[in-house]
């Protein structure tokens, strides 16, 4: 039996604010349709202080679908964008590939 694609749902946040709280997320209904489908869906927050450590974590999946508004108060994509290429260029799928 082959498992499912691994998919990434990727948007800004804190991992201290969404521990326990993921099923409010709006993506989290897009979450539970890829599991219901044989994915492996889970939630990535990103945050410019570690685009390292998203940018291997993301490097693990097949895909990623993005939910970084370009216009948020909270930051840009100055670091985001240039990952988002990196990882797409080593064959991972990005939703919205800059």
């Amino acid at each position: 039996m082959t498992s499912g694609p691994n998919i990434a749902l990727l948007w800004r946040g804190q991992a201290a604010e969404w521990t326990h709280r993921f099923h409010e997320a709006r993506q989290w209904p897009i979450m539970q349709a890829l599991r219901a489908l044989g994915a492996t869906a889970r939630p990535v927050l990103y945050r410019d202080e570690a685009v390292r450590e998203i940018r291997d974590e993301l490097l693990s999946c097949d895909a990623v679908l993005v939910w970084v508004n370009p216009l948020d108060i909270s930051g840009d994509r100055s670091q985001l964008d240039p990952m988002l290429r990196e990882v797409a260029g080593c064959g991972v799928v990005v939703s919205a590939h800059p």
